[in-house]
């Protein structure tokens, strides 16, 4: 499911501000991932300051978006499949696989042993979905 998005925004500070929503980062994430002081991102964030092009263009890659200045305006585009698309994805997956044990474990009958398989199962997606949010 690969498709080409644009976001349009009128500031820096807006686009910034949707994208480490969109992508669940804090201000110490991004400050670490620049190597940037915390107070410094707040400032980025409020609209205080404008981050110069060099500073721009790590921080887009660090937050692994792609931005386009034009004229006035910030263009997010997006060319790939979002994180919630990849993760859902992988929510059914487990899903399917939680489904056929039921059925094979209601075949056995013992529903013991479904318990434990589909909390094991819940368990990895969690993993996964903290680690995601991490990376």
């Amino acid at each position: 499911m690969s498709s080409t998005t644009q976001e349009i925004f009128a500031s820096f500070n807006e686009l910034l501000r949707y994208v480490i929503e969109l992508k669940r980062y804090s201000q110490r994430e991004i400050a670490e991932k620049l190597q940037k002081d915390e107070s410094q991102i707040s400032r980025y964030l409020s609209g205080e300051v404008v981050p110069y092009p060099r500073t721009q263009k790590k921080l887009f890659s660090a937050l692994e978006v792609d931005v386009i200045k034009k004229g006035e305006n910030w263009i997010l585009t997006s060319n790939s499949r979002s994180q919630f698309d990849q993760l859902n994805e992988e929510i059914i997956d487990y899903d399917s696989k939680v489904t056929d044990h039921i059925k094979l474990e209601l075949l056995l009958d013992d529903p013991l042993k479904t318990i434990e398989y589909a909390e094991g199962l819940i368990r990895i997606a969690r993993l996964k979905l903290e680690s995601s949010r991490r990376d």
